[in-house]
């Protein structure tokens, strides 16, 4: 929800005001011009905005979380219920147990004949 509310507020306050503020710096600069130094400044400036942007998210999204584990912490919720495992039935309903018996010291014969 916080996620979604952020990139409303980025796409359509803080982007377009983005350009703005960098139409509005670099007025006189246009790419018509195509000198080294233009083309330069244009790109520092650019890779400047950006920077700034991803830092500024980045600080954002940092406080956000401590926000967040503050309030976790503050208010807890209530703790998970502790269920027990559930108990596996060593014969299954049908499987006679003096059945179940003379297969397993069959396995544990044949297992103790192949050792070697």
């Amino acid at each position: 929800m916080i996620a979604y509310a952020f990139c409303l507020l980025f796409c359509c306050v803080l982007y377009p005001r983005m350009i703005l503020i960098h139409n509005e710096i670099f007025e006189g600069f246009t790419m018509e011009t195509e000198s080294v130094s233009s083309l330069l400044l244009e790109a520092g400036s650019l890779m400047l905005i950006g920077m700034v942007f991803v830092f500024s998210f980045l600080a954002l999204l940092i406080v956000g979380i401590h926000l967040i584990a503050k309030f976790c912490e503050a208010f807890p919720g209530e703790a998970a219920p502790q269920y027990a495992a559930p108990r596996r039935k060593a014969v299954q309903a049908g499987v006679d147990g003096n059945v179940v018996a003379a297969i397993t010291a069959a396995v544990h014969t044949h297992r103790q004949a192949n050792k070697n």
